[in-house]
């Protein structure tokens, strides 16, 4: 057989099993395939590197504030911090077709919204428009954080945290976009974050 077809038959097996595994603990990285692994410093991406704005098959623009620094684990196609804002992050990831992602649309759009704690939350109403040709899916959820980030153990109640995400129907699976933190520092990138998913379109 193909070294190269043995090659990503295996990595679609790890990625299928390390997505069963995050689904089973209920990670934040169970859908999205992605965010912190535990404590700001974990969040706080490694210095950039040569880095192309795709994933699932569809590109993006991301400008000021957001700082691109290596992923911080295999589960996320990008990461940015936000310049002066700590333990805020806007993870990109997606999974492919052939492996799922944690569910449909709006079973993801649940999932993020049930890691804020009920009492509380503030939640928009989902928002679904067509931009460059893709679906697209905005949530906006803030409140007290109770989820889990990224690999790591719970980082137990966290106040005044907010996520703006969507979610991109690409041409191969989901592609997740969130920004998530202190409320304070996501309203900082939350005019980037339009942009950036304005600028969403097929690669």
């Amino acid at each position: 057989m193909n070294a190269g077809v043995v090659n990503a038959a295996v990595k679609r097996a790890l990625i299928f099993f390390l997505a069963s595994s995050l689904l089973a603990c209920g990670s934040d990285e169970e859908a999205s395939s992605s965010s912190s692994g535990g404590s700001d410093d974990d969040e706080r991406p490694s210095a950039a590197t040569s880095f192309e704005p795709i994933a699932g098959g569809i590109g993006w623009n991301a400008e000021e504030p957001f700082v691109y620094g290596r992923p911080s684990n295999a589960m996320r196609d990008a990461q940015y911090s936000v310049r002066d804002q700590q333990g805020v992050v806007l993870i990109v990831s997606h999974f492919d077709m052939d492996v799922g992602g944690g569910g449909d649309v709006m079973e993801n759009v649940r999932r993020w919204t049930g890691q804020f704690d009920e009492d509380g939350r503030v939640a928009s109403t989902p928002e679904e428009r067509v931009i460059n040709d893709l679906e697209v899916t905005r949530v906006d959820v803030s409140g007290t954080f109770i989820g889990r980030m990224g690999l790591g153990p719970s980082g137990g109640s966290r106040p005044n945290w907010r996520m703006m995400g969507a979610i991109v129907e690409g041409p191969q699976g989901l592609v997740f976009f969130k920004l998530i933190g202190p409320a304070a520092g996501v309203e900082v990138a939350q005019e980037a974050f339009e942009q950036l998913v304005l600028s969403i379109h097929p690669a």
